[in-house]
């Protein structure tokens, strides 16, 4: 990913969080993984991740089901492949 807006995000929440809390927080990006390609190297990629609830076996309860994205969600740059 060649844009920095998920280290300018997070620099953004920490400050807003810690404004609002009066107490030093801090805060992580946790939408970022590890990704074995076929070529067995490591990429980074992002994902959004959905909740999916249903009345059916398995989603009862609730599904997490995760999306690699290929844009940047907070600028529209498309990440490095």
């Amino acid at each position: 990913m060649s844009c920095n807006c998920t280290k300018e995000f997070t620099d953004k929440m920490i400050e807003h969080v810690t404004q609002q809390l009066g107490v030093p927080a801090k805060a992580e990006y946790q939408n970022e993984t590890l990704v074995v390609t076929k070529e067995l190297g490591l990429v980074h990629r992002h994902f959004v991740s959905f909740k999916i609830t249903a009345d059916k076996p398995g989603y009862r309860k609730g599904k997490d089901m995760p999306f690699v994205i290929k844009f940047c969600p907070f600028c529209g740059e498309k990440f490095e492949d």
